[in-house]
Formats: structure tokens, sequence, C-alpha cells
């Protein structure tokens, strides 16, 4: 680190050495390299240190002597030359002058000059150091034709100078170097790049440059860019880290091209404080205007809050050219087209999570947008729209005690597909939920469960002419069970009592229709299952037979349907839950609160593992499964029975054939129809080297909305560190066409990192207009620069290959920390 005194007043020992040593080799050398250790000649530790991408990197030579660690304040003058002689004026000896020639070598501390010719002024407190010049402090070096050092002002004063600063990894040159008591550093008419030397990919050139090492941070006054020489924009004041620290300034701009309409992200990022910051993205939208988009993060030791705001004033609703062909074949009216022209369109976010105490948390989720077609206009990729449906606005307080919690919730929604049903708003939902462990032994215990919910639900459309059914609803689940569980097997028998009860506001009700319907019924379970090993060659295999038996009383859910005018039916939250493999051993076929099961079945499953003996690591595994159905399930959402006797056979697979690779399986079997009817398969690669490859497949058979689609997803290194190629397609194969493709390639240079993106996706703007079999392709490209040393780059391409790439978060976390 600098210090603010470069020469002690009081000399407390000149040593002038006469004996002629040869130190200039080391000191021509350093001339040339300014320390530059390029990659091939670095140890592996030192190449472990650096950042993926990297040339090599600054290294000083090691001082060992015993005063190569002490501050220059508290240490003495050393000197050594190969010639000497001491002036004094009269008897004076404070008037005493050394004259140091050839080979100079001053050394006070942890601080050493290197000249051909030095004059020690004792009166003045002056050292001047006559032609080349190297001057050497932990973490800096300054090359010079000439310096002037103040002991008694602490200033060092240095003409047509080179400097580096090790641990920042960044140099340049100036006309004069002035370091005063502070530790910094005024560069006047001054260069500054993060490139290695002999490169000026880029080049920041200003008439000051100042370089604090202690704030590490960097400002610079009437700057230039340059670019291969090039100059490329001028500010006249700028702000940059010296290291990876967070400080204000301009990120990398990012430039991304929608066929005919294009997006220029200019943002400025504002280092507050430590503990918040702020995001300001300007967004030149020719197409549409300026848009203005501020991220804020705050961090306090109970909450941490991120409010993003974006605002554009007088949308100009200009019509790209695919819009255009269809206004023009007279299938889309202007007005369709461009709805919002005129208009001021935001966008608020707010995530909020707090820790108010041990037991107390809360968590806020809250979004809105001016219309809806905010988010398929402008595309905020960190905004979760749930595919576009709707946006969720969530308030929510929780408690954890040491047998029961409990959580308010308010919930709503803002729907940007008008083709979809309104969703209901919790407003609000109050859970409690308590659970007490007795009689814990060595493998065995009973659970006591008592579950309770209340919510309040309310309807955009509540108040319509023809009002949709709301109400509030009341539910406990209340049970009771045994756990057993040795080492061979479980065995987990439960009795459970549930209970709905609803009070449902006026509406139009058909006569006789209960206001406030109630439903209790008793249930009971079974679920057991052995665990047996076989003792193969390198491998252990596992055989896991399992049941699961469920019981629950039927009772009339007559009163919940039909219940107005208009044939309104009691569904404020509940759906049939998608039957897989873990579907078998569960006690409900419903998600959400408004249906009671009724049930007599039993479920089988078996399943299979192997293990590799030496690794310990599970590289395969099989399941199947079915449920057998002994009495018809009359309670479902539409009130009409289901007589099935058994289920599909649900099946799982998993298989790690090597620590690189995970294959997986879920799957449906009919075995009426004697096809499989549903199932996914997941394979998944990634290796130390940074290899993630991607593959998901798809299909649903046997129902009016067959589908079946494959993505996948890659992200390779093309050439060591410098070059990564990212690759990601969806592919509908039951439309027989493409539903979206990304791909980027990132040159991770030295000095600089170069990405080119580019997209082709069904274009959504149109969602609430056309049918989505009507829609047509979006192309977009994308292209980001980014001059390491100068501050942090844009998110848009990033958040498109992280939404979009398995694996792309890991990589990002290693190869751009």
């Amino acid at each position: 680190m600098f210090k603010p005194r470069l020469l002690s007043t009081a000399i407390t020992c000149v040593t002038l050495g006469l004996s002629g040593m040869a130190v200039h080799t080391a000191a021509e050398t350093n001339r040339h390299t300014l320390d530059w250790v390029p990659l091939t000649a670095l140890s592996e530790a030192q190449k472990a240190a650096l950042a993926p991408g990297s040339c090599g990197a600054y290294i000083a030579p090691v001082r060992e002597d015993a005063e190569a660690k002490l501050n220059p304040q508290a240490a003495p003058i050393k000197a050594r030359a190969k010639q000497s002689s001491v002036y004094e004026q009269g008897d004076n000896p404070a008037s005493k002058q050394v004259v140091l020639i050839g080979d100079v070598v001053v050394t006070q501390g942890y601080r050493q000059l290197k000249g051909q010719r030095a004059h020690l002024n004792q009166a003045e407190g002056t050292l001047a150091i006559e032609g080349e010049l190297e001057l050497r402090e932990p973490g800096l070096l300054v090359l010079g034709d000439a310096t002037l050092v103040n002991q008694q002002q602490s200033t060092l004063d240095v003409d047509n100078a080179t400097y580096v600063l090790h641990q920042a990894a960044v140099r340049g040159s100036a006309e004069r170097v002035v370091k005063g008591r502070e530790e910094t550093l005024t560069l006047e008419h001054a260069s500054f790049t993060h490139c290695q030397p002999d490169n000026n990919t880029w080049l920041l050139k200003g008439s000051q440059i100042v370089l604090d090492r202690e704030t590490r941070q960097g400002h610079a006054k009437h700057v230039r860019l340059l670019i291969k020489g090039v100059p490329v924009f001028y500010l006249p004041y700028l702000r940059f880290p010296l290291g990876k620290e967070r400080l204000s300034g301009f990120l990398a701009p990012a430039y991304s091209r929608d066929e005919d309409a294009v997006n220029i992200a200019i943002p400025y990022y504002f280092n507050l404080a430590p503990h918040y910051d702020l995001l300001l993205t300007t967004h030149l939208l020719p197409q549409h205007g300026v848009l203005y988009d501020g991220e804020f993060r705050h961090l306090h030791r109970r909450f941490y809050t991120q409010l993003r705001t974006a605002y554009l004033f007088n949308d100009k609703g200009e019509v790209d050219e695919d819009d255009q062909s269809l206004i023009d074949s007279g299938s889309l009216s202007t007005a369709e087209a461009v709805p919002f022209k005129g208009e001021d369109r935001w966008l608020v976010n707010l995530d909020q999570s707090g820790t108010l105490s041990s037991r107390w948390t809360t968590d806020v989720h809250y979004t809105e947008v001016s219309d809806v077609d905010y988010v398929r206009d402008f595309e905020p990729n960190e905004i979760d729209d749930n595919d576009g449906a709707y946006l969720s606005q969530r308030l929510a307080a929780n408690y954890r005690g040491q047998h029961w919690q409990g959580q308010v919730e308010a919930l709503r929604y803002q729907v940007l597909n008008q083709n979809i049903t309104l969703p209901y708003e919790a407003l609000p939902s109050l859970t409690l939920d308590g659970d007490y462990t007795l009689g814990k032994g060595d493998n065995s215990y009973w659970d006591l469960a008592f579950n309770h919910e209340w919510t309040a639900f309310d309807h955009p459309d509540a108040d319509a002419a023809t009002p949709t059914l709301t109400g509030s609803r009341l539910r406990t689940d209340y049970g009771l069970g045994w756990h057993f569980e040795p080492q061979w097997g479980f065995f987990k028998p439960r009795l459970q009592v549930k209970h709905l009860q609803y009070k449902l506001n006026n509406n139009h009700f058909v006569d006789g229709a209960d206001e406030s319907p109630a439903l209790t019924v008793p249930q009971g379970s079974v679920d057991a299952g052995l665990f047996f090993e076989r003792d193969g060659q390198g491998y252990l295999q596992t055989f896991e037979p399992r049941l699961f038996y469920f019981y629950s009383d039927f009772e009339d859910h007559s009163p919940l349907f039909d219940l107005t005018t208009d044939g309104q039916d009691i569904d404020f939250d509940t759906s049939a839950l998608s039957f897989s493999y873990s579907q078998l051993f569960r006690d409900t076929r419903f998600s959400g609160g408004d249906r009671i099961d009724d049930a007599n079945q039993l479920a089988i499953g078996l399943t299979t593992r192997f293990y590799g003996n030496q690794s310990g690591r599970e590289w395969f595994s099989a399941s199947l499964g079915q449920i057998n159905y002994f009495e018809d399930r009359r309670v479902t959402l539409s009130n009409s029975a289901n007589s099935e006797q058994r289920s599909a056979i649900a099946g799982r697979l998993a298989a790690r054939p090597g620590e690189d690779w995970l294959l997986s399986s879920d799957f449906l079997y009919d075995d009426e129809q004697h096809q499989l009817s549903q199932g996914n398969v997941k394979l998944r690669y990634q290796n130390d080297q940074q290899h993630f490859v991607g593959f998901n497949y798809r299909f649903v058979r046997g129902s009016s909305a067959d589908t079946e689609q494959v993505d996948a997803s890659i992200i390779a290194p093309l050439y060591r560190d410098r070059w990564h190629l990212f690759l990601y397609q969806q592919y509908d194969i039951e439309q027989g066409r493409e539903l979206d493709t990304l791909s980027a390639i990132e040159y991770n240079g030295c000095c600089y990192r170069l990405r080119l993106g580019y997209r082709r996706e069904l274009d959504s703007s149109l969602t609430n207009t056309i049918a989505n079999s009507a829609l047509e392709y979006d192309n977009s490209a994308f292209f980001e620069l980014h001059f390491k040393g100068l501050g942090g780059t844009s998110k848009q391409l990033d958040s498109l290959l992280d939404e979009n790439i398995d694996g792309y978060a890991q990589w990002q976390a290693i190869y751009h920390p």
C-alpha cells in the first residue's frame, strides 16, 4: 500500500557502496516488461489465482532483506552507488550534500529508488534522481526520466513516467506523476489501461488521472476512449474502479436489434453506500421512445430490498414491419397493433425479504405494469411474468416457533393474457399449523398435526353485472400418525380429520342454495416399505417395495355446485394434480383447498437402486408403481364420478454413468390403450472444464391437447478460456415449428470481453389479438463490449442466457465472478 511519506527527514544511516554493484540488469529488464509475466511462465498456483481469460500477471521481484516490510517513516535511508561524493558548505553539517553516480540504489523501508545519478540535499530535504528512474513500493512500479523527492513535504514528482499497479493489473503513462501525502497518484496528461504491455486494444487518455489505492478507485478529467488508437467517445469526467470493488460510473452499454426495432441500453451505476446502490439504465428505443429503468438495492441487517421502476413518456407507437403486413392484409387494425400509442408506460417491481427476529420474517413480491402489453413490448427479463399470463402481487408475514408456524398473506394478480380465466385473489389468507412429536424412541415416534387455513377470496368481477362468486373459506386438517422406521423398512399408519367451511357473499343464488356449506371427512392411511440389499461385483443393489393404502370417507360435495343462476361452482383455488410416480403416495389428488378426497385405494411401488462400492454414488435407479381403486371417486372438480379401476403405470428412471452425466425420466403408461401417455427425458452433462449440455424431451398423448416438444442447451468452451459458445433451442414436434432459438458467442480477452447474440422466437406482442398459430417470428441481435477494469457490464444478454440455458449461472460464477 502507498504510505503518505516517502523519505523520512531523520536520516539515521547512509551507506555508500563504492564497489560497483551489478544492479542494472534487473532494472533494464523491468523497464521493458513492467514486471509482466506471461501466462506460460507462471506457476500453477499463480495461474489459479487469476481470473479466467487472463494472459498473465504483473509480479514484482521479491525483496528478502530485513527492512523490506518496514514503514519508510520508521526506517533509515540506505544508499549505494559506484561513486559518491560528500559536500559541505562551511562548517555547517546540516548543509551536507551527497552525490551518487552509477547504479544508484536508495532504500528506505519498503520503498526503493534506482537511477544512474542522485543528489541528496540534507538542508532542503530533497533527493533528486537524474536520468532513468525506477521507483518501487509494494504493488507499485513507476519508471521515469527524472524525479524529485521532498522529504519534508513527503511528496514525489516524476517526469515522463510509466506506471503499473500490480494488484489492480493496470498500467499507463503520464507526462508527470505526482505522489502526495495521501495514497494517491496524480497523473498529468496520462493514459490508463487494463491491457498487457505492448497491447493498447483500449486506452483511456485524460488531461488528469487520479488513482487512489486506499479507496481502490480512480477518476479522470477530459477523458477520451481509444480503441486500437481510434478515439470513439469523450467524457468530461469519469470514475472507475481499481479492482473488483463497486464504484459509480458507466457500465458497458448493450445493443440489440429486433428486426426493425432497436434497443440501445446505457447503464450507469451509483455506488451510494456500502449497503445500498442504484443502477439507472437509459434505453433508446426508436420504435417507442426513451425508457428509463432504475434498480435500487438496499441491504439492512433485517431486510433485503430490491426496487425496480421503469417509465416511458408518450409512447411513439411506431408499427413494425410484421404488424404492418398484417394491417395491409386487413387482419389487424393500426389501433390493435399499437394500442398504447401516445400513453405513458411504466413498471413497478418490489422484492423484499426481512428477518424481524428469530421467529418472524416477511416477504414481499409485488409487480405491476401500466398495461397488458408492457412485458411483451419491453421484455424486462428480471420480472417473473409466469409465461406471460399474469404478474403476482404478494405480501406475507411469517411466524415460526418450536411447534407452531403461521402466515398472514395477501395475494392478487395482474392478468396479462386476456384469453385466460381471471384468478381469485386472497385478501387476506391466514394459516396456523401446529406440529408435535411425542414418545420418540430409537426408531419410532408419534406426530400430532393441527393445520388451519382461513382465506377471504375476492375477484375482479365480483361487482360485475353478472358477479363472480366470492366468499371466505376455513379449512382444518387434524392428524395423528405413528412412525416406525427401523433400518430394514418403515411402517407409518395415520388417522386424520379434514373440515371445510364456507361463508359466501351475497350473489344471485338459486333457491335452496346453502350460502354456508360445510364438509367434514375422516381419513386413514398406512404407508409401509421394506429395504433389501444385495452385494454384487463392485456394486450394491437395493430392492424397495412399498405399499400405500388410503381410505377417505365420501362426503357429498353437491352443496358446492350450481349455486348461482348462471351455474357457478365453488372453485377458488383448486385443480387436479398432475399424476406422476410421487403422486402414488399422496393423500390427495387435488391442489388447493376446495375439495376433500373420497378414496379407497392401494398404491404399489417398486424401486431398485445400484450404488458403486468404492464411490458410494448412486449410478442407477428405477421405480414403477400403480394405484388400484376399490371404489369410484365421486369427488371431482366437475361433480362427475371417475370410475377407473386403476391408474396409469407410473415410472421413474435415473442414471449417473459418470460424475459428469445425469439422465432422468418420468413416464406414464396407459395399460388399457397400451401406450406411453405422458413422459419426459432429461439429459445433463457438466464437467470441470465447464462444458454444459442439457436436453429435455416431453410429450403428452391421448388428450385433446397432445404435445411433443424438445429443447436443448449447450455451453461449450471453443478455445481455452477465450471463446465460449452458448446455444438454446425449443422445438414443437407436434406443430412442426420452432418456438425459440437463442445463440451467443463470447470472446474473453485479456483486457476486454465481446459478446454477440442472436434470438429467433415467436412474436408474443399480439397474444391478446390474434391466435397463437398465426404468430410470426421475431428476430433479435445483441452486441455487448465490456472493457475490463472500467466496471461491470450490461445484464440484458446475461438475463436471457440465465433464463434459458441450464448451467449458465454456475458458468457465470466461475468465469465472471
